[in-house]
């Protein structure tokens, strides 16, 4: 609304109220993104595929946030030290914010949380691919009331809302407190990254004339850490797979145990 405000009286301050209400969102929506109820037991909280997720995710999406929006930054900082802190506040926000969508995604949810849950994660990633637009857009000096950033972010708060309405509706159904699946978000956003990670440093060899060496090998380790991803992840379907096989067969041999006794 401040910012609204400012926008139809012609004014872009910097830095301003607007600012600190902004800034707030980080910290309220980080802590609500941690205490979601999830499914998972704790060792599974622990284990190789959430902090794999995050890793990937921190690479990848920090990549983009560094090459788009923290060195733009800085190389527009002034002299003001309230504004510095706060023109950085943001990626660091930003990059936390990545950080916590990548725990919940790999973490296993609630059978009647499920939709509601995807489409929360979606609207979080729109506010942030919106936050990486307007950074764009305000470093080019392209940006203006009603422009892409704008639409994306009012985007995100169409689908948190539905999230909302998700979650409502499904709030006294029986089935709410049984495990579910995983999210689909979980399993294709490692390579979802991986593409942001190329896309970052394609854009980085063609636009700029910087050396593109720490983005080349941060590149490296992405690809390395979505394949050996994959690789821990067919090995365990396959163990699991295996493993109901063989239960499967024992049950089959008591059964017919069973009926050999009977005759």
């Amino acid at each position: 609304l401040l910012y609204g405000a400012y926008d139809l009286a012609g004014q872009q301050p910097f830095p301003s109220i607007a600012d600190a209400f902004y800034l707030a969102f980080y910290p309220c929506l980080l802590v609500g993104l941690l205490v979601l109820p999830t499914a998972s037991a704790r060792k599974e909280l622990l284990a190789w595929r959430v902090w794999s997720n995050v890793a990937i995710v921190m690479v990848g999406g920090g990549m983009a946030l560094v090459h788009f929006v923290l060195l733009p930054t800085i190389s527009q900082l002034s002299g003001d030290p309230i504004g510095t802190v706060i023109s950085l506040a943001y990626p660091v926000g930003d990059l936390a914010l990545l950080a916590a969508i990548a725990t919940v995604t790999a973490r296993r949810p609630f059978a009647g949380d499920r939709a509601a849950l995807t489409l929360f994660m979606v609207a979080v990633a729109a506010w942030f691919i919106a936050d990486v637009a307007f950074a764009i857009q305000s470093g080019n000096g392209s940006y203006g009331a009603g422009t892409v950033s704008d639409l994306i972010y009012l985007a995100g708060d169409l689908t948190f809302v539905l999230a909302a309405q998700a979650s409502l509706a499904r709030l006294h159904d029986t089935d709410r407190a049984i495990p579910g699946e995983d999210l689909t978000l979980g399993r294709f956003g490692p390579y979802a990254m991986l593409g942001i990670g190329l896309a970052t440093l394609v854009s980085a060899a063609v636009t700029d004339d910087s050396d593109i060496t720490a983005l080349t090998l941060l590149t490296v380790l992405l690809t390395g850490l979505v394949v050996v991803r994959q690789v821990v992840d067919e090995n365990q379907r396959r163990d699991v797979e295996a493993t109901l096989r063989g239960e499967h067969a024992l049950a089959a041999e008591r059964a017919h145990a069973r009926r050999s006794t009977i005759r």
